[in-house]
């Protein structure tokens, strides 16, 4: 029975396959003679008996951007060939002040369509603090001027920008492959950044927080943070590059930064 299983998945990844190339073979080997989905964007706003303490967002296709507005809203895309038939499947969940949306791409249904790159917009009410938990697999995730409770944010393929950000919580964010750039003010109680290749870098403001982590397999750090550096204690462990600072035991806050191939640049506030 698994045989004739794993013989039907065979086939149909081969008759998948085969259905693609001859679609970008019929457009001259062209990606722009490959037919573009169309986007449809569906609009949530938050409802008066359930408030929200949390959004939590999952998409396998898109940017994703946070950012003040007046109210509380989210708009989220599908894909839809030509003729209206759905390549995406977004899944919607309010419950209990918890507002999740996943997206799963069809793919099968997604051969011989050049998928464009949408993006979810959340906008955030001034002050208003929320747990945000934001990934997407293709797309970059890019917030700027927000409160949070605690804040996740995962690009798999692609960047992670922060603008004058504060959290009550933690602040964890991490890259396969894209870096990640904080800009302004980055206040919270924990700050961690991971990134597989890619520069994990801030400027033109100050990072405020009681432990901060930086990890690169390839790619530089650059940040500046609050206090003096005796207020720190220090660990920094990498393979190949420079560094302008050393280990120390001599603070309460902790700094650990962990590289295979990059050079390290902290400054400080004081």
């Amino acid at each position: 029975m698994l045989k004739k299983l794993l013989l039907v998945a065979v086939a149909l990844f081969l008759v998948g396959g085969l259905t693609f190339f001859v679609a970008f073979a019929a457009s001259g080997f062209n990606k722009n003679g490959i037919a573009a989905t169309e986007i449809k964007e569906n609009l949530y706003e938050e409802k008066i008996d359930n408030a929200l303490t949390s959004i939590s967002i999952d998409y396998a296709n898109a940017n994703i951007i946070v950012s003040v507005g007046e109210k509380l809203t989210v708009t989220y895309p599908e894909h839809y060939t030509k003729g209206g038939n759905p390549i995406s499947r977004v899944t919607l969940n309010d419950n209990g002040g918890k507002l999740v949306i996943d997206e799963e791409i069809d793919s099968l249904k997604s051969v011989g369509y050049d998928l464009a790159r949408p993006t979810v917009k959340i906008t955030v009410p001034s002050g208003r603090a929320l747990t945000l938990d934001l990934e997407t697999e293709l797309g970059d995730v890019t917030l700027s001027g927000i409160n949070a409770e605690k804040l996740h944010a995962s690009a798999e393929n692609g960047f992670i920008a922060l603008n004058d950000i504060t959290s009550n919580g933690i602040i964890d964010l991490e890259t396969e492959r894209g870096e990640i750039e904080m800009f302004g003010t980055i206040t919270a109680t924990g700050l961690e950044a991971e990134t597989g290749s890619g520069d994990i870098s801030h400027k033109d403001g100050i990072i405020t927080a009681d432990k901060i982590s930086f990890s690169s397999d390839v790619g530089d750090v650059l940040a500046t943070l609050a206090g003096k550096e005796s207020d720190y204690t220090v660990l920094i462990e990498k393979d190949l590059g420079s560094s302008n600072i050393s280990n120390s035991t001599s603070g309460p806050r902790r700094l650990e930064i962990e590289l295979d191939f990059g050079s390290v640049e902290i400054y400080f506030e004081k």
